[in-house]
């Protein structure tokens, strides 16, 4: 809520840029542009990754020869770098998962409407924090979270608190 003098202002204007980026073909054109760039440097980095996998799966075998014992790693015998592609993009997914529930947690914690957080996620506000809705959830125990920091601001116990999220990771919820 930094950007301007009062909470309804700033709700308001939110709701009017999240309205211009999904109605305007520049703005949304905007948006699809940022996200295809993310995309493409992330495809580049995770093909990489990949075949790092493949290469670190290889098993290796311990053979005799003439000069003595030597490690040999059989180049095809590590995870296939296309299941690899899918696993880490998979994880990655999670991962990013996560980082939507904090992120938008810590939004709302302080002082962005339910509202434009849905909006941003294309999610309904009523069923945001929904049990079926993972990262809603996780959004619901984030705020849990940062709730009890509030209710305890000199209390030292209370400056990072483990939050379970709704996949077993465990974030680790900081007071600002």
């Amino acid at each position: 809520m930094a950007r301007l003098d009062s909470q309804s202002l700033h709700q308001y204007d939110n709701a009017k840029r999240l309205n211009e980026i999904e109605t305007s073909p520049h703005y949304h054109g905007l948006v699809h542009n940022m996200v295809v760039d993310l995309l493409n440097a992330t495809a580049d980095m995770v093909d990489k990754k990949a075949k790092e996998l493949e290469a670190e799966t290889s098993q290796t075998k311990t053979e005799w020869t003439d000069t003595g014992w030597i490690r040999v790693t059989s180049a095809n015998n590590g995870l296939c770098h296309h299941v690899g592609r899918v696993l880490l993009i998979a994880e990655l997914q999670a991962a990013l998962d996560r980082e939507l529930a904090q992120a938008a947690a810590w939004a709302i914690h302080v002082g962005d409407s339910k509202n434009s957080i849905a909006r941003a996620m294309h999610k309904n506000p009523s069923n945001l924090f929904g049990k079926r809705n993972g990262v809603g959830d996780d959004i619901k125990r984030l705020l849990a979270a940062y709730e009890a920091m509030e209710k305890h601001p000199d209390d030292p116990a209370y400056d990072e608190i483990d939050v379970k999220l709704h996949d077993g990771y465990v974030y680790t919820a900081k007071r600002s």
